[in-house]
């Protein structure tokens, strides 16, 4: 797999990594995120597979480099699952 997932484009590894996290292959997601080498990849999959609290991290850093309204919304989600809803 992670020949054919190497050749295809982001958008196919962001699918993908849906996909593992969706099957309970956590590791894998994340591996693949990672492999993906775009952060914005890493931050679906750290949320997907419950890693809140690095999801957060990431995506707070993507918002302060992009200003990307999405990031925003993805470190209030992350708050929300972290239960720290003041800090959204």
């Amino acid at each position: 797999m992670r020949d054919l997932a190497a050749q295809q484009p982001i958008a196919w590894r962001g699918h993908l990594v849906t996909a593992l996290a969706g099957a309970g292959y956590k590791d894998d997601a994340v591996d693949e995120a990672q492999q993906a080498n775009d952060p914005v990849v890493l931050e679906q999959a750290l949320f997907l597979v419950g890693r809140f609290d690095e999801s957060l991290e990431l995506s707070r850093e993507l918002f302060a480099k992009t200003k990307e309204p999405v990031n925003a919304y993805n470190a209030a989600c992350a708050c929300a699952r972290l239960e720290r809803k003041d800090d959204a």
